[in-house]
């Protein structure tokens, strides 16, 4: 629970750090992708959340666990971990698409499981910001 706290609270200031700075730029793409690259460059994201699911998701793919249990034990985190973490971990795969890929495989056969069972599409599983900010709130104050 500790590591989840202090992996929600660095990447709420992450987040905050990127949303106060893309008010100040202008709307350029080009500024506004290196604007994030020297974030994360400079940011202190813990990881080990990531890292856990990404052992989770290489365990799910090669054993072959059991779909329903998966979901229904994880899926709340890897959502909100994933979309929280977004541009983070977007940045950080730039260089090497391997790392969190078993995350990144986790999270799409979760959701669509998710899918399935809430009878909803992919439009509904993209959390709003508020539901992301309460997400990491709830998190840091495990």
């Amino acid at each position: 629970m500790r590591i989840r706290s202090k992996a929600a609270g660095s990447i709420e200031l992450f987040r905050e750090d990127l949303v106060a700075t893309k008010r100040k730029m202008p709307e350029s793409s080009s500024s506004s992708d290196n604007f994030v690259r020297i974030l994360h460059d400079t940011s202190n994201v813990k990881e080990d959340v990531f890292d856990f699911f990404e052992g989770v998701g290489l365990v799910f793919r090669r054993y072959n666990l059991d779909e329903e249990l998966v979901w229904s034990t994880f899926f709340y985190w890897v959502q909100g971990y994933w979309q929280a973490a977004a541009e983070h971990i977007s940045v950080t795969r730039e260089n090497d698409n391997t790392i969190w890929e078993d995350f990144e495989y986790l999270y799409h056969q979760l959701s669509e499981i998710e899918k399935k069972k809430r009878k909803c599409t992919d439009t509904d599983l993209v959390l709003d910001e508020g539901y992301i900010l309460d997400f990491l709130e709830n998190e840091k104050h495990l």
